[in-house]
């Protein structure tokens, strides 16, 4: 992909961290925004495609694991869902079916090739342009999927729940992961970690912060925004819904509403 598009994955090799709240709301404040959003989940859980997704993903024809599959572009516009439940956002979907392409090897046995982390970028690449921005969603894992979206990304968020020492742990092995994707991928640059779930007031989430300025220093960058802490995360997602559109004024809304013009400025 070239820079004419904004490619932004989100992970952490940890479950529960915000990987898809953050995706599906700052999909939706960027589609607030005047923006052109597309959403690709590349979990085998298919949390984001079932919140985004007007129809039950098993159902679709066409989904993320026949794109990885064919490795070329021909089923592209074929998996594309255009109207879903976030106004304004896209969504190409996934299933459980992806499981079978998450083992390090099937990618590249299928299409016999040393470069399996390369495939999404093709099968991607008439997107750019297209849209304004591409938004992948990603499993608790830094496997061969996290490897394809990484590699076809110019940015990378890292959500980390606040004051979850295993959340925190997620980091710990990410920086020597990213060294080798930006081998191929030299353009790839961090937004920074996003403190999820915050709590000012909890003493765990201000020590969270400490430690992770301790550990990364300079290397990465942290999002001056925290996404607090709300049980209207669970609500927006039971009602497949954003946030914004469950409650515009609530604090969490405001959260991503502050996030998306941050990335804005700093993409």
């Amino acid at each position: 992909m070239s820079t004419k598009t904004h490619v932004i994955t989100a992970t952490n090799h940890k479950g529960g961290c915000g990987k898809t709240t953050t995706i599906v709301n700052l999909a939706a404040e960027l589609a607030n925004l005047g923006k052109s959003v597309i959403v690709i989940d590349l979990d085998p859980q298919g949390n984001t495609s079932s919140h985004i997704s007007t129809i039950t993903p098993s159902e679709l024809s066409f989904t993320i694991t026949d794109l990885l599959k064919d490795g070329t572009p021909n089923k592209l516009l074929h998996s594309i869902q255009e109207n879903t439940n976030i106004p304004g956002v896209s969504l190409i979907a996934a299933t459980q079916s992806l499981l079978v392409l998450a083992e390090e090897n099937r990618l590249a046995t299928i299409h016999k090739t040393n470069r399996p982390h390369a495939i999404l970028n093709r099968v991607i690449a008439p997107l750019d342009g297209v849209y304004d921005y591409i938004l992948i969603d990603t499993g608790p894992n830094l496997g061969v999927l996290t490897g394809n979206a990484l590699e076809s990304s110019t940015h990378y968020i890292v959500p980390v729940k606040s004051g979850s020492v295993y959340s925190i742990e997620g980091l710990a092995g990410l920086p020597a992961f990213i060294d080798h994707i930006k081998k191929s991928n030299p353009k790839l640059q961090p937004l920074g970690v996003l403190f999820t779930d915050y709590n000012e007031r909890q003493k765990a989430d201000r020590l969270a912060k400490s430690v992770i300025k301790d550990l990364q220093k300079d290397k990465m960058p942290i999002i001056p925004i925290e996404i607090v802490s709300s049980t209207k995360v669970d609500f927006a997602a039971l009602n497949k819904t954003s946030l914004s559109e469950l409650d515009n004024n609530s604090p969490v809304a405001k959260s991503f509403k502050r996030l998306a013009m941050w990335v804005e400025k700093n993409v």
